[in-house]
């Protein structure tokens, strides 16, 4: 089988024939072209969330944290106060395996759905995580009818979403407003399942 690779963030190609039943096992077809990050990317885009490639979970933020919803809720807490420090949060991907930590920075796709859900998936295909978390800056529209870039109402929040292999993950939202070249948290954190959301970057490890 004959297929095209295309990396989404230097815009290389390159084509190459793979097996047919390993082609079939990942759904793909003939000729098809597939999205991801080629090698050269992964490894200059991954970077550890202290120096280095990898961290270790124990010299981060998550030191001693375990079960979902308190690592939601620490990363949510250290994202918070990088915010108020820093006045942005960069968009990030973190995924854990077993003691380590790895980091991949979103800025650089993410205003591009396709782009980042094709790095994302492949990130999460090449560390095998037990978990990750998602954080970025985003907007929470206020109207069922109305995209929150086009609501005149909408609020910037601080939202964090995590998922172990195996269960559902949480969302976890904080509005913010940014005044005066200030960071002013408007309301408390509000943490929900995401079992009947729906969107491009939630539960994309196996739930059962």
């Amino acid at each position: 089988m004959k297929i095209k690779v295309a990396c989404p963030l230097c815009n290389k190609e390159a084509s190459g024939d793979i097996p047919d039943d390993m082609g079939k096992k990942k759904g793909l077809s003939d000729g098809q072209t597939v999205t991801i990050p080629c090698p050269d990317c992964l490894n200059s885009k991954m970077v550890g969330a202290v120096a280095g490639a990898t961290a270790n979970v124990s010299s981060t933020w998550l030191k001693d944290i375990t079960g979902l919803t308190a690592q939601v809720e620490a990363t949510r807490k250290y994202h918070k106060n990088k915010l108020v420090k820093d006045k942005e949060v960069k968009p990030m991907l973190f995924a854990i395996k077993g003691e380590e930590l790895h980091m991949f920075m979103l800025d650089s796709v993410l205003d591009d759905k396709d782009k980042a859900e094709a790095c994302i998936k492949a990130i999460l295909e090449e560390t095998e995580p037990d978990s990750y978390f998602m954080v970025t800056e985003a907007w929470q529209g206020t109207k069922l009818d109305v995209m929150p870039a086009q609501d005149p109402d909408r609020k910037e929040i601080l939202l964090v979403f995590g998922q172990q292999r195996g269960a559902p993950g949480i969302m976890d939202y904080t509005p913010f407003t940014k005044f005066d070249g200030e960071i002013r948290f408007t309301g408390p954190s509000n943490m929900v399942g995401s079992t009947e959301m729906q969107g491009r970057f939630i539960n994309l490890l196996p739930s059962e």
